[in-house]
This record gives C-alpha cells, sequence and structure tokens, in this order.
C-alpha cells in the first residue's frame, strides 16, 4: 500500500504530472501481466514468454495502426464506427485487385468450360503438318493464316526456341488460344456480326452447334470470343511486386474516399457522426459481400465459391508467420507521423481546438470542416491499412466476418490511452499504450480462462471501456466526491451489480460453482451496500 502512495506522489509531481495517463497505463501493464504469470504457469514454459510478446505485439500492431484514426476523429469531436466494415471492405478490394490483376497459371485452367476449337486446332496442325511429326515447326506454323503472329511468340510457348514442335497442347497457351479464335471467328463469321450464331457454329461443326446455349453467357445468342475461350486461374503466387503496391495504393485510395464520404454526411448532409458511420457500419460490409462475389467472379470459375477469396502468395501471407515485425514497424511509422502532425503543426493544434469547442474554433477563424474532412481520411486510411494487413495475415477475404466488432477494439484503445469522447483529450504514446494494454488484458484472458477464453474477451473490452470513461470523466470533472449509486437508481444497479458479478465467478470456476456464484455475488453486494450508505453518510454530514 506504501508502494501505490508513493508511485501516486511521484505521478503527482510537477515533472511527471503531464505523462501521468500514460505512466498509469505502463504501471497497468506490468500489473496485469505480473498477475498472469503468477497465476498461470503459461509465461514460465520454455520460449513461451517470447511467443507471447510476439503475438502481442503482432496483434496490438494490427489494432493500433487504425485505433490511431480512431482517436485522431475521437481528438477532434467525432466518432467513427466503421472501422471494422472498412477493413473488411478494403481486405476484400485488395484481393480482389491481385486476383483481377494477377499472371493467368497457362497449367491450371478451370473445368467444366467446354472449348470449342479444339477440332479446329487438330484440324489445321493436320492440314499443315507436312512432316507427319504430330506438330507445327516453325515454318510450317508461319503458314497458318495468323503465322506471322504465332511465330512471334514461339518463345513465350516453348524453352527450346530453336527445335520446336507446336503440338494442339501448346495452343492452351493465353496467347495462341487468341490467336486461333480471332481466326476461327473471322472465318466462319458469316453475317460479320463479331459472334457466331448457331447456325454459324453448325457451320464449322454440327455437333458443336449445341454448344452454344451453354457458353452464351450474356444470351445474346451468339459465342465472342471470351465466351469460346479458357477461363485461366490466376497465379497468385508469382505476383509482381508492382501489382502488390497498385492494389495498396488502390486500396488506400478506397479508404481516403469513404472518409470523404463520411465527411460529406456529416458536414453538409448534418448527420451526427454516430449515425453517419454507423450506417456504414452496416452498409460498407454489405457492400463488401456484392463487390467480392462481382468482382471475383470475372476471373474465377464458373460455379466457383466467390464469397471467400485466398491468396497463395508466400511474401503476403507471412505477415502473421516470420514477418510479424513489418505491421509493427508500419505502426511506429504511423505513429510518429500523427504524433508530428498532433503535436507540431497548426492543424494538430486546430483539432484540439475543435474537439474542445468546435464553435469556439469556427467563430476565430479555423475552417472546421476541412479538419474534420482530414481526420475522417485518416481514421478510414488507417482501417484501409490494417484491413490490407489482416487479409495479409489470415490469407483470405470474407467480408462477412472480417473486421467484425473491430471498431469496439479501436475505441477502447483510445478511449483507455486517455482520449476523452467528449474530444479535445488525447496523445499517440497513450493510445499506443492503450492499445498494448488491450492487448495484453486478452492475452491474460486467454491464458486464465482455460474454457472458451473467447467468450469473455467482449465482456472484458467492454468493462474496459466503461471503466476508462469513468475515470477520464471523473478526471475532467474533477467530482472527487461524486456519488455511484444514489437513490433508487443506484441502490438497484448494487443488486444488478452483484447478481452479475455472480454469474461470471460461477462460469469461470471448475468446481463448486454456484457455491462460488453466491459467496462471490453476497459479498460484492456487501461492499457496495456498504459504500452506497457510506455515500449516503457523506452527503447528509455535507448537508448538515
Amino acid at each position: 500500500m506504501r508502494t501505490l502512495v508513493r508511485f501516486y506522489q511521484l505521478l503527482s509531481h510537477e515533472r511527471f504530472a503531464r505523462y501521468r495517463n500514460e505512466l498509469g497505463i505502463l504501471a497497468a501493464i506490468i500489473v496485469v501481466m505480473a498477475g498472469t504469470a503468477a497465476l498461470s504457469p503459461a509465461y514460465w514454459a520454455l520460449g513461451s514468454l517470447a511467443e507471447t510478446l510476439r503475438v502481442i505485439l503482432r496483434e496490438s500492431a494490427l489494432v493500433g495502426i487504425f485505433a490511431l484514426g480512431a482517436a485522431t476523429v475521437i481528438i477532434s469531436g467525432g466518432i467513427d464506427l466503421s472501422s471494422g466494415s472498412v477493413i473488411a471492405f478494403s481486405g476484400m478490394f485488395f484481393f480482389c485487385m491481385l486476383v483481377l490483376f494477377a499472371p493467368d497459371n497457362p497449367v491450371n485452367r478451370f473445368t467444366g468450360k467446354p472449348d470449342i476449337v479444339d477440332r479446329y486446332v487438330r484440324g489445321a496442325i493436320k492440314e499443315h503438318d507436312v512432316d507427319e511429326s504430330g506438330g507445327l515447326s516453325r515454318e510450317e506454323a508461319a503458314k497458318l493464316p495468323y503465322g506471322n503472329e504465332l511465330v512471334d511468340i514461339f518463345p513465350q510457348l516453348s524453352s527450346d526456341s530453336e527445335d520446336f514442335e507446336l503440338d494442339a497442347a501448346k495452343f492452351v497457351h493465353r496467347d495462341a488460344r487468341a490467336l486461333v479464335l480471332a481466326d476461327f471467328l473471322t472465318t466462319y463469321d458469316s453475317n460479320n456480326s463479331g459472334g457466331l450464331d448457331e447456325d454459324e457454329v453448325g457451320a464449322y461443326h454440327a455437333a458443336k452447334k449445341s454448344s452454344v446455349e451453354r457458353l452464351d453467357e450474356d444470351g445474346n445468342g451468339e459465342l465472342s470470343i471470351r465466351e469460346m475461350a479458357f477461363r485461366y486461374a490466376p497465379d497468385t503466387k508469382n505476383i509482381s511486386w508492382s501489382l502488390i503496391a497498385g492494389a495498396v495504393v488502390a486500396t488506400l485510395v478506397v479508404g481516403f474516399l469513404i472518409g470523404t464520404f463520411h465527411t460529406w454526411l456529416i458536414t453538409v448532409v448534418n448527420l451526427p457522426p454516430f449515425v453517419a458511420t454507423l450506417a456504414s457500419l452496416v452498409g460498407i460490409r454489405s457492400l463488401a459481400e456484392i463487390l467480392i462475389i462481382e468482382l471475383a467472379g470475372l476471373r474465377l470459375a464458373d460455379g466457383q465459391d466467390t464469397h471467400n477469396i485466398t491468396i497463395a502468395n508466400e511474401t503476403l501471407i507471412s505477415v502473421g508467420g516470420r514477418n510479424w515485425w513489418f505491421p509493427c514497424v508500419v505502426w511506429l511509422i504511423l505513429c510518429f507521423g500523427l504524433w508530428v502532425l498532433l503535436s507540431r503543426t497548426v492543424a494538430g493544434r486546430q483539432l484540439y481546438a475543435i474537439g474542445g469547442n468546435e464553435e469556439a474554433a469556427r467563430l476565430s477563424g479555423i475552417r472546421t470542416e476541412r479538419l474534420k474532412w482530414m481526420a475522417y481520411c485518416i481514421s478510414s486510411m488507417t482501417a484501409s491499412i490494417a484491413g490490407i494487413f489482416y487479409v495479409c495475415y489470415i490469407g483470405a477475404s470474407n467480408p462477412s466476418s472480417d473486421g467484425m466488432g473491430y471498431e469496439l477494439n479501436a475505441i477502447a484503445s483510445s478511449v483507455v490511452g486517455g482520449c476523452s469522447l467528449a474530444g479535445g483529450v488525447g496523445t499517440v504514446a497513450g493510445v499506443m499504450l492503450g492499445t498494448v494494454f488491450l492487448q495484453v488484458v486478452i492475452d491474460s484472458v486467454a491464458k486464465l480462462f482455460k474454457s472458451h477464453p473467447d467468450l469473455f474477451e467482449g465482456m472484458v473490452v467492454g468493462s474496459l471501456v466503461i471503466f476508462a470513461v469513468a475515470i477520464t470523466t471523473l478526471r475532467e470533472s474533477r467530482h472527487i466526491r461524486k456519488q455511484f449509486f444514489p437513490g433508487a437508481l443506484g441502490l438497484c444497479n448494487v443488486g444488478i451489480l452483484s447478481v452479475l458479478m455472480g454469474i461470471v465467478t460461477s462460469s469461470v470456476v471448475a468446481e463448486n460453482r454456484l457455491t462460488t456464484g453466491v459467496v462471490c455475488g453476497v459479498l460484492t453486494l456487501v461492499v457496495l451496500s456498504a459504500k452506497a450508505i457510506a455515500e449516503r453518510a457523506a452527503l447528509a454530514n455535507e448537508n448538515a
């Protein structure tokens, strides 16, 4: 007890008073980890502590990236409830861009799509195969109507360009297939419509006439080159860095547009930030579920599940493994950038000003709309970055479940870190430590509650948010003697909290659950009742 008093006196010293919140969170982190180490042997196993720290840092970086954006909005006096949905949408968009523009895998074509030009290829080879080798040499291939173009791509069709025999199997290459289809279409398109109808396909081969209805995807009665071609699987293992960089930039642009849309709803349409971002919480995720089907369907096979996109690129999916440090580095860079913005620029000071009193800031000449635009764009773009890391860590994108409930984690990290929901208060260091503290607590829950720890995670996070907001409110209002259980409302909540404590305790313990729950509930009732009685006695003395 004496140690705690000395620690409080140290925090009250003028030199440390401005860092009281950050030092308090740091102390809480140490206390929680020490308590977990004392109650659970998980920290003491060989290599377990290092693995625990790695997991905490990785998860802190993932949550911390978009918690920075949420904190920026809270400091400006707003709220952003759409972080989880933006993460899901951004992850979906990033993976869809990679799948759409990934190179073809020439050895993997989707089955179930009949190729109407197989016979045409075999007939062309048989007609020009002078030496009856079963394939076409460079000289023989040059005699085809599209021979010159075919000769130009010989190096792509074989590693041995000097001694080359073009057999039917080589025509599955994308470029060679395109030349065949163009010649086939030109030969049999008697009415120059740009497609082949049933009669024209029947003129080529009567048995192929029945394929028209199955291949005619747009239902116009004619087959285009695209409808007659194979659909190749995207080669997501060999994605170029330029494509990855382009997909990242495009995803960030999407995040910027989402933030711009939020700002328009709030500043022009005059919707409350809570309502505007709550609508996005539902709408953006639904839009992601629709778009993933449409975008992925452009490249994946008919009938393939496009609700969930996977990527096989080892570099990307290593974010959750050997390259776990990369999100941490990005997080630190973003923290430094946001710290510079908030504490070293005029725009940062103005953000605090509009969070403290928006009307006064507007009257003083501050362009509040532009600052809100910046805050909400930072929030959505950091959520987009987190979405990219999230899907890379998982290795798949499923908008229906990705980022579900993450908006609470972002707000919880910000509030625990010292941000006031009233606006105008908060630091980057506090948000960082609040994020780490939140992940340490979640990790401790997983180690201490052996049976279904995920069931308790939401309750713990919610309790931390309530506790942090209460502490912040008390600190701001300086209500040292605030009554927590006044009147009939207070007495009702004494009973509610006692019953809740009994239920939680009985759910945690393994033996004598009913007895333990009743005892803890009764003890809680006694303690809280004593607190309520003491509050009433203190109030009576003040009024006397």
